[in-house]
């Protein structure tokens, strides 16, 4: 019985085999041993940035958070506004002043 069982799977499983490969092909790699090749570079890869990311947070800190810079760039800006605020009030009354 159990060499019938895997004779009728044999043609289920070439099915599974080619749909595989024709997946593989669509997204542009000739066979699916090239798929698994690039594959397991870019987790070795990822591993890699992982850990020299985490290397990196321990020596120096956590990573900065993007509400603190935009916080920054909020002071800055309102420090600009104020700047610019500034600079027409007193162009307006040194013009003010020679027109008299």
């Amino acid at each position: 019985m159990a060499k019938r069982q895997i004779d009728q799977l044999k043609p289920q499983i070439e099915s599974m085999k080619r749909y595989l490969s024709s997946i593989v092909q669509e997204y542009g790699y000739k066979t699916v041993k090239e798929f698994l090749t690039a594959y397991s570079t870019a987790k070795t890869e990822n591993a890699a940035y992982e850990k020299a990311t985490a290397n990196w947070e321990k020596k120096y800190g956590t990573k900065a958070e993007s509400d603190s810079i935009k916080a920054r760039l909020e002071y800055h800006k309102q420090q600009i506004k104020k700047r610019e605020n500034s600079r027409q009030r007193t162009y307006h009354h040194s013009t003010d002043r020679g027109a008299r």
